[in-house]
């Protein structure tokens, strides 16, 4: 899940975590990065030195923008019997219009998909050319754009992601079972540099 280094972006909106109220977003940085962090309730800037990482909480959504590429990191928190794990969060010029995915399956298993994106509207996602409507549903504007995240209950198997209106967003497939919990970007596009 780790990025060559020529594909760090420096533009991301966090996903919400459906059922995780708090998660922790780890920023890496592979050169001395100025980082802006944008939560719903503060805005500030942080000097991060080469090779090191700044971490925050976040709850609901939360923009990240930087002077450089950066790695961006997602550990939704343990929370009752749910187990804490890991996901890459990608930035905003690497997000698609469609997403062919596959949802793992397990007994008495919750999957969700979670939906970013910086301009559109959360109305006509489309699940297997399905409209469906949000679980969770988070907005922060910042200098007169909003940044928007979006939840969706989801089933196991293999599905195709869209919007009707062919929208570029970030797709991340999480859930959690008794015993194991997941989180996983759907896909993302490559900056060719050739």
């Amino acid at each position: 899940m780790i990025l060559p280094t020529n594909q760090l972006d420096n533009n991301f909106i966090i996903p919400t975590v459906n059922g995780r109220r708090i998660q922790v977003v780890r920023v890496s940085c592979p050169l001395t990065t100025e980082l802006q962090i944008f939560t719903l309730h503060a805005k500030y800037n942080v000097t991060v030195q080469k090779e090191e990482f700044y971490e925050f909480e976040d709850s609901e959504v939360s923009v990240i923008k930087s002077d450089k590429g950066v790695l961006v990191m997602s550990y939704p928190k343990e929370s009752g019997k749910l187990e804490s794990y890991m996901m890459t969060v990608y930035g905003v010029n690497q997000y698609k219009t469609t997403y062919n995915i596959i949802v793992p399956g397990a007994v008495k298993s919750n999957s969700y998909v979670s939906m970013t994106f910086s301009s559109g509207s959360a109305d006509g996602f489309q699940i297997d050319h399905n409209i469906v409507y949000a679980v969770t549903h988070f907005n922060n504007t910042i200098s007169g754009i909003t940044y928007t995240t979006v939840s969706y209950s989801i089933s196991a198997g293999a599905h195709t992601i869209s919007h009707r209106s062919n929208l570029c967003f970030g797709l991340w497939i999480y859930g959690e079972s008794k015993d194991d919990s997941y989180g996983f970007p759907g896909g993302m596009t490559y900056t060719d540099y050739s």
